[in-house]
């Protein structure tokens, strides 16, 4: 199987369950998503629209996402519809955390700490940009939370 066809396994499903759902609870649902046209990748957003009862066909699906780099995911930021407010991105590593690094200029003092311990499978960053979509530049944004199936785990120990 190539790895652009390989599906989420029942581990990553669950992990997708609990950070949506934490999502869910904390945020509004995003008013755009841009996925990656993997297979796993658009498993992962279905799981999402699911938590936001929302069409899993309402994304943006970018080929560029897949094995793209960082200056793709920037493209992919920047072109969202003016106006755009908040954006699910459903992308690939290391262009994800290359992404966060990029855009990240401060934030939480303990997500900026999670996140430099590394970006996880079904890791979520939650940033906040100074500028519009169509205007990213690197270090414009502030890293409110990030999210990761073993940190959720933890926290509700």
């Amino acid at each position: 199987m190539k790895d652009f066809d390989r599906g989420l396994d029942q581990t990553g499903k669950e992990e997708i369950r609990l950070v949506s759902g934490t999502v869910k609870k904390r945020y509004e649902r995003p008013q755009s998503v841009t996925c990656s046209t993997a297979m796993r990748a658009r498993q992962t957003w279905a799981i999402f629209a699911g938590a936001f009862a929302c069409d899993p066909e309402s994304a943006v699906f970018s080929p560029a996402l897949y094995g793209g780099d960082a200056p793709a995911y920037v493209s992919a930021v920047e072109e969202q519809p003016a106006g755009t407010q908040s954006l699910l991105m459903v992308g690939h590593n290391p262009m994800m955390e290359d992404l966060a690094h990029l855009l990240i200029a401060g934030g939480d003092a303990n997500a900026l700490a999670a996140l430099r311990s590394g970006f996880p499978t079904c890791g979520l960053a939650v940033l906040s940009l100074e500028c519009e979509f169509e205007a990213v530049r690197p270090r414009c944004a502030r890293l409110e939370a990030f999210l990761t199936p073993a940190g959720l785990r933890a926290a509700a120990l």
